[in-house]
């Protein structure tokens, strides 16, 4: 009888927190707006602020930003290409 209640019960929470979930939306709008922000880089171009060997920091739109080289070495001051966006950090490869 005690299993069947807690099998109940879990049913019965799994059930609460779909509706809970699908009422609030699927994807918070903090979450939207961020991944709105980084689709933005993504082939994005700016310069190398320091070395990249291989992290860094990188200028897109006059705004410094955290980096990582997915290559070979990069130059401060070189121009850089936006691949994707891992987190906070850009993964970049030097412009030719």
């Amino acid at each position: 009888m005690l299993y069947m209640f807690i099998a109940l019960f879990s049913i019965a929470i799994l059930l609460i927190s779909i509706w809970l979930f699908r009422q609030k939306g699927m994807i918070s709008q903090d979450a939207q707006e961020k991944m709105f922000q980084q689709k933005q880089f993504i082939g994005a171009e700016g310069i190398a602020k320091t070395d990249l060997k291989p992290s860094g920091y990188v200028v897109i739109n006059h705004e410094k930003h955290p980096a990582i080289s997915d290559g070979p070495y990069i130059r401060e001051g070189e121009k850089i290409h936006v691949l994707f966006q891992r987190g906070e950090t850009l993964v970049v490869t030097k412009k030719e």
